[in-house]
């Protein structure tokens, strides 16, 4: 028997065996749903009955407390260490929880003079961005893993010994540091001295304050002060007012006739010396404000140490060279020259210590970073 395959191709497809109504969707087109598509709430309650976190250990017996202790310590490695890494929802999920359940101790290690918001305090109002942007949060993720793991290698065996070095670079540098430069975002933003991605320039939220001319804002500041001279000074008074006010003064001052007396002494008038005349009051002239561009926060990191803070900038690349292939000539209008370095895509500025201060012993984290900032902004308006 011999079946062409090509009229089975251009056979139509059987019927369904039932009829579906005119109002439904075939269920065959519909999207199967699968586990990470849930909803985030609903993936953490399966995440939560799936692995056994929430055990309580006082309903257990006293020789089973062991044996739970075991159990999540197995769970909270898996979660750090396999299930985060399968996609964004996963990671979103186990990070919920081993956060909430190692945030205690985090806080534990840190020392008095030090201070620490891993996670950011207004995380309800603040977008993603700025929760990413949270350098300490990273120091808490690394703590997380760290802590998971060595659980897990001392629940292995009963020969390891607990490594309390590897916690010591973890909260004397890592955590000061990181603590510092979301400081110096924090009060750079409100001085003006560093922006985010989000953040809109202080310049370009007051632009005609600062588009204005030295001379259009002094016409103004004139007038102003004219206008309210002018309010401040009395009406002007009649003559029938001031002789009534003031009966000695002469009806007319100034007669029109002169007498031969008064006309020798306008001829002579040149030889007397001439009342000099009151300087006009000086104009006052604004300045322009001079505008400082904040620098980004992504370019900036710290160089902390214990008696010495610095502040280093990352200039961000020049833009890659264009391709040897196709070149532009010379007359083109977008043509501009560029040296290549020696590897020839592009050159990467080195990075160079833009502000440093002293910080003393006892001194808190935020102290030194708005002395830090206050620094900077003196470094802008020099640069």
């Amino acid at each position: 028997m011999i079946i062409d395959e090509k009229l089975l191709r251009a056979l139509a497809s059987p019927p369904p065996y039932r009829q579906a109504s005119g109002g439904a969707v075939n269920s065959s087109q519909r999207p199967s749903s699968v586990l990470p598509t849930l909803p985030a709430n609903i993936l953490l309650q399966i995440t939560y009955s799936v692995f056994p976190i929430g055990i309580l250990v006082d309903d257990c017996d006293l020789s089973m407390q062991g044996d739970v202790f075991a159990i999540q310590r197995e769970a909270l490695h898996f979660l750090a260490d396999s299930l985060r890494l399968v996609n964004r929802s996963f990671y979103a999920v186990c990070m919920h929880i081993l956060r909430s359940i190692y945030f205690p101790a985090y806080c534990r290690f840190i020392r008095p003079p030090y201070t620490s918001d891993p996670i950011p305090s207004l995380m309800g109002n603040a977008s993603s961005s700025e929760v990413n942007a949270h350098r300490e949060l990273a120091v808490l993720d690394r703590f997380i893993v760290l802590v998971s793991h060595e659980d897990q290698r001392l629940q292995a065996s009963d020969l390891q010994l607990p490594r309390e070095e590897a916690y010591r670079d973890l909260f004397d540098i890592m955590q000061p540091k990181n603590r510092m430069e979301d400081l110096v975002l924090t009060i750079g933003r409100q001085l003006g001295a560093v922006c985010d991605v989000d953040d809109v320039p202080p310049y370009s939220r007051d632009a005609q304050s600062t588009l204005d001319t030295p001379s259009s804002c002094a016409s103004s500041i004139y007038s102003m002060d004219k206008k309210e001279t002018d309010e401040e000074l009395p009406e002007k008074l009649s003559d029938w007012e001031m002789t009534s006010i003031c009966p000695s003064l002469p009806s007319n001052p100034w007669p029109k006739h002169t007498s031969t007396r008064q006309k020798s002494r306008g001829l002579l008038s040149f030889l007397r010396p001439k009342k000099k005349k009151p300087a006009p009051p000086p104009q006052v002239i604004a300045s322009r404000p001079r505008v400082i561009e904040p620098l980004p926060f992504e370019a900036l990191s710290v160089t902390f140490s214990p008696r010495k803070v610095g502040l280093v900038y990352s200039p961000p690349r020049s833009r890659p060279c264009r391709s040897a292939t196709f070149p532009l000539p010379p007359s083109s209008p977008a043509f501009t020259p560029y040296v290549s370095s020696s590897l020839g895509a592009s050159t990467s500025p080195r990075k160079r210590t833009i502000v440093e201060v002293v910080r003393h012993r006892d001194e808190s984290l935020e102290s030194c970073a708005l002395r830090l900032v206050q620094a900077l902004l003196v470094w802008l308006k020099e640069e």
